[in-house]
């Protein structure tokens, strides 16, 4: 089962750190890239509008839109609902506060609420 502590932890090995590290991520693929070939879809707008991000996904590949919708959990485990996660969010918001300002000032859109949900979550844990 899962719990905050091994979620804790796994967030700490280093391929889940550097599978998360979106900035590097963004910089090595676009030296290699020009921006009109290097996609960036967001989980939380599949989440917001599953087929209209799968229709802006196959319009990038060049594909029909109207594809197939998943039903139901698109991802997670089950029963992370239930943990209180409060301190993990509080660590990950500071830990990773410098890239979500990058990417927030270079993507914008959901970048941009991620930082502002990690402000807000230290401006809480300061007081």
């Amino acid at each position: 089962p899962v719990t905050a502590a091994t979620l804790a932890a796994e967030l700490e090995e280093p391929r889940n750190r550097l599978r998360s590290d979106y900035r590097a991520t963004l910089e090595r693929w676009s030296r290699h890239l020009p921006p009109e070939r290097l996609g960036l879809f967001f989980h939380d707008d599949l989440l917001a509008d599953p087929q209209g991000t799968l229709d802006r996904i196959a319009g990038f590949l060049g594909l029909p839109p109207g594809g197939a919708v998943p039903r139901g959990r698109l991802n997670g485990a089950p029963g992370l609902e239930a943990l209180d996660l409060t301190a993990l969010k509080s660590r990950l918001s500071a830990d990773c506060l410098p890239d979500l300002r990058w990417l927030a000032q270079h993507l914008g859109g959901r970048a941009a609420d991620w930082l502002r949900t990690a402000e807000t979550r230290l401006a809480v844990d300061a007081r």
